[in-house]
């Protein structure tokens, strides 16, 4: 997966072409992607999004990334931090405690 190629949702397609219409699309594919569905936190907000965003599940996305090469504690890493639920999300401080990050860091 090069930086160049376009994002995972940049290149949906659909409905009229109405950029609500592209919107609600890419919501959909976004709650099929992170399985919202089964996230109580989600439930009225998807209410319109049920049937578009049935079938999904929460590896998708961090399928495509495995695929496409990326490492599999990156991936581990990244799909901890995004916790689609925000009550169970990690905080800054603790995602900067876990450690992973040391690796990013520079040298003195």
């Amino acid at each position: 997966m090069a930086i160049d190629e376009p994002g995972i949702y940049e290149s949906v397609e659909g409905g009229n072409g109405k950029p609500e219409d592209i919107a609600d699309m890419i919501r959909s594919k976004m709650a099929r992607d992170f399985d919202l569905l089964d996230c109580s936190y989600y439930h009225d907000a998807l209410e319109r999004f049920d049937n578009a965003a049935q079938g999904g599940g929460t590896t998708s996305w961090a399928t495509r990334l495995l695929d496409g090469g990326i490492p599999a504690d990156e991936v581990s890493f990244v799909f901890t931090v995004l916790n689609p639920d925000p009550r169970e999300r990690w905080t800054a401080e603790e995602i900067i405690r876990c450690g992973f990050l040391d690796a990013l860091r520079e040298p003195d």
